[in-house]
């Protein structure tokens, strides 16, 4: 499976749930995450691989910084990946909204 199939999956799955999938540009740094998840006051990092590929070593520094930093940054590989990363979105923001 392509990674461009995954991404694309990503972007459906953000958008049935309410949230807003951005790409990041091409003039951002190396190493930074092809996606940004925007929905209900939170902001996801994701980097996109096709199954079994892993972030190079510069993706998997940046994801780390990121996270040092707060923010949500994760790796993907895969289309039931993505499914549990929008449960785990629905999750949080039924938390938040209590």
């Amino acid at each position: 499976m392509r990674e461009r199939i995954i991404e694309r999956y990503l972007v459906k799955r953000v958008k049935e749930i309410g949230g807003v999938c951005k790409k990041n540009p091409p003039t951002y740094e190396s190493g930074w995450p092809d996606r940004v998840v925007y929905i209900g006051g939170f902001t996801f990092f994701v980097e996109l691989k096709r199954p079994g590929e892993t972030p190079s070593k510069l993706q998997a520094i940046v994801l780390q910084d990121l996270r040092r930093l707060g923010f949500d940054a994760r790796h993907i590989d895969s289309k039931e990946g993505i499914d549990a990363f929008i449960e785990y979105v629905k999750k949080i923001i039924s938390i938040n909204s209590i």
